[in-house]
């Protein structure tokens, strides 16, 4: 009789790998349980690598019955003798290997699941402005309110918002991370505009904190540690940072700087590394499932980003009180003061290099940084009563 009571919110995303929105969700997930809500979670891929941190409270649902490739569905679609899933998924293979329609893709591939019945107060479709997600919520036929998340720039995106506008038709809100992401999206769909509103990621920063203090890493006060933390991906820039490394290096000065994060630019980065021999000075560190004790170590936070919605591992480098340079993403201006609490800089390699340069040559200028820090009250907090008030 309890259960009944509570609400009930859905949230469909793509899989529990390591990225800043996976561990935004995580951290929405623990407000909503602190507020008694019950939290279904559909899972579009098995797995992850922050798969086990979510609360043990939320029920995960797989959509595709643990089949997790298109051959799997095809097979399963055989066996059940449920040929028009094995024809929408056929058509969706095709589509996707065919420099087709991906949302059209999707769309084929949503008839494979059953329609939702289970009721809902409310589904969030917690993703990129166009995914499988946004698209698959229509299944969700007996939810009272539905929501989009949008946690990326929508002007950067591989697909026109704006060519795939009837999505946002079916959403009672749609939710943005930052205000810039709020502006942008306006610009580009301003027929949504009553509908549109911020929503900063949760942050817990006692958890945080408590999370750093697991291990210790690398105490060497001679040099100086510099951490980026991020996808290894065209959209977080960090393929720029060899050629600073090298400047850097030039210059005489002792560094060490870290990547946290895998993705699609590892291994030309590691070629790179070994050409150059950078490897004593830039460490790719690979996905870290606890990277808090990297940011305690470290004496500067470099984001090298040429695009981001918010930028969460800015606040988080904030908790810490370290120096940060950041280039000038949505939503940097709406954590940094830019000579104050940190500096935003273009993206671009020269910009980059003299503001890391100077930081490490200049140990007062970094502790301005942090007393500035340390005394600053804007933390981008988001009330998650609001968000669930009609």
């Amino acid at each position: 009789m309890e259960d009944d009571l509570k609400q009930k919110i859905a949230i469909v995303t793509q899989q529990m790998a390591m990225g800043g929105i996976e561990r935004s969700l995580i951290q929405l997930c623990k407000a909503l349980l602190k507020r008694n809500v019950q939290v279904t979670l559909y899972l579009v891929l098995l797995g992850g690598e922050l798969y086990q941190e979510l609360p043990s409270e939320v029920r995960v649902i797989y959509m595709f019955e643990d089949y997790k490739t298109m051959p799997q569905i095809l097979r399963s679609s055989i066996r059940k003798k449920d040929y028009k899933a094995f024809y929408a998924a056929l058509k969706s293979w095709f589509i996707n290997h065919t420099n087709g329609d991906p949302v059209k893709g999707w769309k084929y591939v949503s008839e494979y699941m059953n329609i939702i019945e289970d009721k809902f107060d409310y589904v969030f479709a917690y993703g990129a402005p166009i995914s499988f997600s946004v698209v698959v919520t229509e299944r969700f036929v007996n939810a009272k309110k539905k929501y989009v998340w949008i946690h990326n720039d929508p002007t950067q995106t591989s697909l026109n918002i704006q060519q795939y506008s009837e999505l946002y038709k079916g959403y009672d809100r749609i939710i943005c991370v930052s205000k810039k992401t709020k502006d942008s999206f306006i610009r580009l769909l301003p027929e949504f505009k009553e509908k549109v509103e911020v929503f900063y990621n949760i942050i817990d920063a006692d958890r945080i904190l408590k999370k750093a203090e697991v291990i210790i890493i690398d105490e060497d006060k001679s040099v100086i540690k510099i951490l980026t933390v991020g996808r290894l991906h065209y959209e977080k820039g960090q393929d720029i940072i060899p050629n600073i490394v090298k400047r850097l290096l030039n210059d005489n000065l002792l560094f060490k700087w870290y990547c946290v994060g895998d993705g699609v630019y590892k291994q030309s980065l590691e070629n790179i590394i070994k050409k150059e021999k950078l490897e004593k000075n830039l460490i790719l560190l690979g996905n870290q499932n606890n990277p808090y004790p990297y940011f305690k170590s470290a004496d500067i936070y470099v984001q090298t980003s040429r695009s981001e919605a918010f930028g969460n591992t800015i606040t988080e480098a904030k908790i810490f009180n370290l120096p940060i340079i950041t280039t000038n993403f949505d939503g940097a201006d709406e954590q940094i003061i830019s000579g104050k609490t940190g500096l935003i800089v273009s993206f671009n390699e020269d910009e980059l290099y003299k503001s890391i340069k100077k930081m490490i040559l200049d140990a007062n200028y970094r502790k301005e940084f942090q007393r500035n820090l340390n005394n600053d009250r804007n933390r981008c907090i988001s009330d998650i009563n609001k968000l669930l008030s009609d």
